[in-house]
């Protein structure tokens, strides 16, 4: 009983509070307020960063796009509360920093930047604050969960190597969940989408529209999700995507209970490697010469007869102090493209165990022995890569699912 009178004690300190502003309940998030006024600001910050003119939209397509992206902001602040995460001035600036860095301003000048967009600093300020604290959230409890195996990796490295030959697509996203069982959700949610892919088609930036209106974890980068193959894309975007230029939008998409709307950025073919992306281990004899015509066509003779006795890398050692070459016969690694024309030539056609022919250059003569190749595998990414794209990828689906119980813990009232 005592909780009940407290939460009506709250409700009427707020009310009155709002009242005095002119300002109406728009939506009860728990102990949480969030009036007319607070969607009406966010509404205009939402449009003006994704350059989407406020004068000239349907604004009343957005409002629950914004009321929900405000609902989540609030259910942010509430967890990152019971965690004791907070914000400081110092983790503010740095963002401001990326953010001067990222739009080429001047350092301190991101303050300007944004009035002269028109946007209230406060309520940038108060979204800025808001996307970190989750962010901290996110780092906190659930990136110290997410492991990523070996087995994990060579899986999805044996998976890339059997798509050799198939494409892949460079794409990005807009994401707009709704909730199925709220009623009239799903429909304002596919006007939004056709409402965003008209303005994104009449210019307004992509990135900026996935920044500000995308529920999903890759709205941070603009909606990029970059190389994906198409047999592990859905058919529906497969379809929608294929015939599209590059820099071209699909129509929004439903898939479950979300809409998406895929920008195009790019195909390419999952290419084998060449034998030049093979790592060579190999020693190297110099003898230098003046000699030039017959006598440097005798000496080389000469070299390649003495070269013959080379059995093994070991043995190679002899035959380098033996020529009286002026580079220790050190084993060498390296991936055969860095090599200059004519040694990668020489040494990506030459098998392991062989010695090659003897090469001339304006300094002397050169004998190279292949001790080791190791083949490059068909992947386009290397290990460290590969981890990081997998892990990125549990962190967002766990991340997601945290969000979807906080929404369903909450005690939320939409009056607007």
């Amino acid at each position: 009983m005592q909780k009940i009178l407290l939460f009506i004690i709250i409700i009427l300190t707020a009310t009155s509070s709002y009242a005095r502003q002119g300002a109406k309940i728009a939506v009860i998030i728990g102990d949480n307020i969030v009036s007319n006024i607070d969607v009406e600001d966010r509404l205009k910050l939402t449009l003006s960063s994704s350059g989407i003119d406020p004068q000239k939209s349907d604004r009343g397509k957005f409002i629950p796009q914004v009321i929900q992206i405000l609902i989540d902001e609030t259910l942010y602040r509430q967890e990152a509360e019971k965690q004791h995460i907070k914000i400081t001035d110092s983790d503010i600036k740095l963002s401001l920093y990326n953010l001067e860095k990222a739009n080429n301003v001047k350092a301190g000048g991101f303050k300007k930047f944004i009035a002269k967009r028109g946007i209230d600093w406060n309520v940038f300020i108060d979204q800025l604050t808001a996307q970190m604290l989750w962010n901290k959230i996110i780092a906190r409890k659930i990136r110290p969960q997410i492991t990523v195996t070996n087995r994990e990796i060579d899986e999805k490295i044996e998976d890339i190597s059997n798509s050799i030959g198939s494409s892949e697509y460079n794409i990005s996203e807009i994401v707009i969940p709704f909730e199925k069982d709220k009623r009239g959700a799903e429909k304002r949610v596919k006007a939004l989408a056709r409402k965003l892919y008209d303005k994104i088609d009449e210019g307004a930036d992509f990135g900026a529209v996935a920044k500000e209106f995308s529920r999903n974890v890759s709205a941070s980068k603009g909606g990029d999700i970059g190389w994906i193959k198409q047999r592990v894309l859905p058919k529906k975007i497969t379809m929608q995507i294929r015939d599209l230029n590059i820099g071209e939008i699909s129509r929004p998409i439903k898939m479950g209970e979300e809409y998406h709307i895929i920008k195009f950025n790019g195909k390419r073919a999952l290419i084998n490697v060449t034998p030049e992306d093979s790592e060579v281990g190999f020693k190297h004899a110099f003898v230098p010469t003046t000699n030039t015509g017959a006598a440097l066509d005798a000496e080389k003779r000469q070299l390649e007869q003495k070269s013959k006795s080379i059995k093994n890398c070991k043995s190679f050692d002899v035959f380098a102090r033996e020529v009286y070459s002026e580079i220790p016969p050190k084993l060498m690694m390296a991936q055969i493209k860095t090599l200059n024309d004519d040694i990668k030539n020489m040494l990506s056609s030459t098998k392991v165990g062989t010695v090659t022919p003897v090469i001339n250059s304006d300094e002397g003569l050169h004998v190279f022995f292949v001790c080791e190749k190791t083949e490059a595998t068909p992947v386009l990414a290397e290990k460290e890569k590969i981890y990081n794209m997998i892990k990125r990828r549990k962190i967002e689906l766990q991340a997601r699912k945290y969000l979807r119980n906080l929404r369903k813990n909450a005690v939320i009232d939409i009056r607007m």
